[in-house]
């Protein structure tokens, strides 16, 4: 239960560093209400002004754009088009109109063969149709044929005196014919329907087709008062709104108007102005008026900033244990994320979008692992890159912006992660900042806003990525030097072969070079098998020993021809050259200016563990010896990395002295040695779990695999 709640201690004690992540997200806070300060007004339709109002930012007035684009659109005349199923219809009516009138006709003729003999000769032909058919029976009859709505019965009286006097009966007792007739309204009708009427038309098309009636020979009762009925009843418009082209001559109309464009501080409303309805909607437009429940930028920013933290912060712990959990590395992330704010808010002042929002993601790749900064992108790009938009944090460009930095920073650290050394920033940053500015420059493109307005958006922030670059390059030899960081591109500078302490190692302590190659070997593939800091690891495994270069031939490994140095000194004074090379090697790393964490690995590699051979040599020659004058002094390994530094050194040697083992014999060894690590207590301070141990030794098992396979015997050739 102790080990629980010290565990636990532990654990909070090494949290410390998250609650940072709250200061940072009150920082961005602070620079979010810097950059968009709360301008809104309180008042209402009918107050006046007491001082002047003016723009809070450059950038396109929505409202008064707006505007001016629906008065384009209302200018914009309705497209009109020809609906010849009205013209279909219309002569179709007319000819059934027609069809109608015939068999009228052919009942009159019937009528008067019915009812001619009752006045026998009383019959005259201008009066006889009045005589023989009552008013209210030809009224009946024009019902019944549907005749009424364009004949009444004087004019139906009018045109059977006309069309089929008494004579014309009497003698043949045929049919008018009213072909004539219909062939002329059809013409009349229908061809001026086809011109395409509009409704507002209409009086003056029916008019000039009556006038063209009345050049025709027809007979007056017909071409007048007839026709001018039948053009009443059938000439209707035939052109319709064509809502399509309509619309896409309203909407080519409002495109066509220039977005009115503002500066910072231009006048809006001036002082003394009574605020109208619409004055009041055009603030609302613009965001500048206060509501009775707002809470103000400020309250809506936190909302906003506080989930991408926490979520970062829950990240971090899930996915980036080890950062999460390390006060100092947390530090070091929140200064940069803060430092990155803050140059963006400098740039703000002036031209907000070359600020260099790639700074951060940089910086952290090149001092911090690939996946922290890839992790660390995501909330640059969703804070940092709200102070980019110059026209307000509203304004349509904010989320390319956003989305923009997103992209650039992701490539960036892609691209430093196939090559870790510093001049991998300049191919990182132009890179990323070339794919990050098309986000804002294409939907610019698209718009129709011009090619120049395009390129310009993204040479801007193609600038802010140059800016970036310089700024990281710079800083970062800074950041390390002031932190002391074992940065990624430090740790691959120790690790080349070209790097003066290595090549001294080869030079002067070869033996001694090579087994810090091999266990640099182990231990990087037992970090990365655990998720510790492969880099790390290894960096540190390869100068391991670099204190054995005081006195090379005092180790196994760099003496030749069987001479051994320590034959001729007592035990004692052999275990002090021994233990002496770790303090050696801390003095001669720092003249080479080796990272910190590195250092602490190095004086950490044999813990407190005992130099066995010359205390059993000691023992043997009956001396009276203590056991911590044959002891290294520590301290032991305080982090994963420095005890699986330690396990790998151990192992190496170990396995090295078997000469030519079985892989049964690596294995035996190896889990000897790893055990007789726990059992001494050499690991009580590193978090190592037994299941991450198996992990590291099954890593170590495969390393060895891989440098003992066996080669094949050359022949020897014939003399």
């Amino acid at each position: 239960m102790d080990g629980q709640r010290a565990s636990i201690r532990r654990g909070l004690k090494r949290a410390v560093g998250l609650p940072l992540l709250i200061l940072v997200c009150l920082v961005n806070l602070f620079l979010l209400c810097l950059r968009y300060p709360d301008v809104r007004l309180d008042v209402q339709a009918g107050d006046i002004l007491t001082e002047d109002v003016v723009y809070p930012v450059a950038g396109t007035d929505a409202y008064r754009t707006d505007e001016l684009r629906q008065a384009a659109r209302d200018r914009v005349q309705p497209v009109y088009r020809l609906e010849e199923s009205i013209v279909a219809a219309q002569g179709q009516a007319l000819a059934a109109w027609f069809d109608q009138y015939d068999l009228f006709m052919k009942d009159m003729v019937l009528r008067w063969e019915e009812g001619a003999q009752e006045y026998n000769g009383m019959l005259y032909n201008q009066t006889a149709w009045n005589v023989l058919v009552r008013e209210t029976e030809l009224q009946s009859k024009l019902n019944e044929y549907g005749l009424s709505d364009a004949l009444d019965t004087v004019m139906a009286y009018s045109l059977l005196n006309t069309f089929l006097p008494r004579s014309s009966l009497h003698a043949a007792g045929s049919l008018p014919d009213s072909s004539a007739l219909r062939a002329a309204l059809e013409d009349a009708i229908l061809n001026g329907m086809n011109a395409g009427v509009k409704e507002s038309e209409l009086e003056s098309a029916r008019y000039r087709a009556k006038e063209a009636l009345k050049q025709t020979s027809l007979p007056a009762v017909s071409k007048t008062e007839l026709a001018g009925n039948l053009i009443d009843k059938f000439f209707v418009a035939s052109a319709v709104v064509d809502e399509v082209e309509t619309e896409k001559a309203r909407t080519a109309a409002a495109d066509s108007v220039t977005p009115v464009t503002v500066k910072k501080g231009e006048l809006l409303f001036k002082k003394g102005t009574t605020l109208s309805q619409k004055d009041i909607l055009h603030l609302v437009a613009l965001d500048m008026l206060k509501t009775g429940a707002d809470r103000g930028p400020a309250g809506s920013f936190l909302l906003y900033l506080l989930p991408v933290y926490l979520v970062y912060g829950l990240y971090l712990l899930l996915f980036e244990r080890e950062t999460a959990l390390s006060p100092l590395v947390m530090v070091r992330l929140c200064l940069l994320l803060v430092l990155n704010l803050a140059v963006c808010w400098v740039f703000t002042l002036f031209e907000s979008r070359i600020a260099p929002v790639l700074l951060a993601p940089l910086m952290i790749a090149a001092t911090h692992e690939k996946r922290t900064a890839l992790g660390a992108s995501v909330p640059v790009a969703l804070t940092a890159g709200l102070l980019l938009p110059p026209s307000g944090l509203l304004a349509g460009e904010t989320f390319a912006l956003v989305a923009g930095t997103l992209l650039a920073a992701v490539v960036a650290v892609g691209v430093l992660a196939v090559d870790d050394k510093r001049p991998a920033m300049v191919p990182a940053a132009i890179v990323g900042g070339a794919v990050g500015g098309l986000l804002p420059a294409v939907p610019k493109l698209l718009a129709g806003e011009g090619l120049l307005i395009s390129v310009t958006a993204f040479g801007l922030f193609f600038v802010g990525a140059i800016i970036a670059l310089v700024l990281a390059l710079g800083l970062t030899a800074i950041w390390e030097i002031l932190f002391d960081l074992p940065s990624r591109t430090k740790l691959n500078e120790l690790l080349n072969m070209d790097h003066p302490l290595q090549r001294r190692l080869m030079n002067n302590a070869p033996g001694t070079y090579h087994h810090c190659q091999m266990a640099a070997l182990l231990a990087e593939n037992g970090a990365r098998s655990i998720g510790a800091n492969a880099l790390l690891a290894k960096a540190a495994a390869a100068v391991h020993d670099a204190g054995k270069l005081k006195s090379p031939r005092h180790f196994a490994e760099n003496q030749a021809n069987g001479v051994n140095p320590h034959d001729e000194l007592p035990p004692q004074e052999s275990s002090r050259i021994i233990i002496a090379h770790v303090a050696d090697g801390d003095a001669i790393l720092q003249r080479y200016r080796v990272p910190a964490a590195v250092r602490a690995i190095v004086r950490e590699h044999h813990g407190t563990t005992m130099t066995a051979y010359f205390y059993v040599k000691a023992k043997k020659a009956g001396e009276d010896v203590r056991e911590a004058d044959f002891r290294y002094p520590g301290p032991k390994p305080s982090t994963k990395e420095s005890a699986i530094v330690m396990m790998a050194d151990s192992c190496e040697a170990a396995v090295r002295s078997l000469g030519g083992p079985s892989p049964e014999q690596v294995k035996d060894m190896v889990h000897r040695v790893i055990r007789g690590k726990m059992e001494d207590g050499q690991l009580v301070n590193c978090d190592l779990t037994l299941s991450e141990l198996a992990r590291v030794e099954e890593s170590f098992l495969q390393t060895f695999a891989g440098i003992l396979h066996d080669r094949i015997t050359y022949p020897k050739e014939e003399a």
